[in-house]
């Protein structure tokens, strides 16, 4: 399974942001299709990164992780694409 880079830095805006919208805006995509990323994501790895039941999307445990994760791969790509 590979993991596709675009799901780290929506899981990094959805952070950042605090919302679907939010960070659908800031990286120019629709909220429909970061939803539909993630759950792509959980789907293909069999966990929950996201615990939806309220009114916001909060990260859980397994969420937080990827996201700690996730954001030192994509430090670690841009730095390799800068040498």
């Amino acid at each position: 399974m590979r993991i596709n880079l675009d799901v780290l830095l929506i899981l990094d805006a959805l952070d950042k942001q605090g919302s679907f919208a939010a960070a659908a805006e800031s990286l120019f995509k629709t909220p429909a299709a970061l939803s539909y990323m993630i759950q792509k994501l959980e789907s293909d790895l069999n966990i929950e990164l996201l615990d939806r039941s309220g009114h916001r999307a909060k990260f859980t445990d397994t969420g937080q992780m990827m996201l700690e994760k996730g954001r030192l791969l994509c430090l670690l790509y841009t730095s390799d694409a800068d040498d």
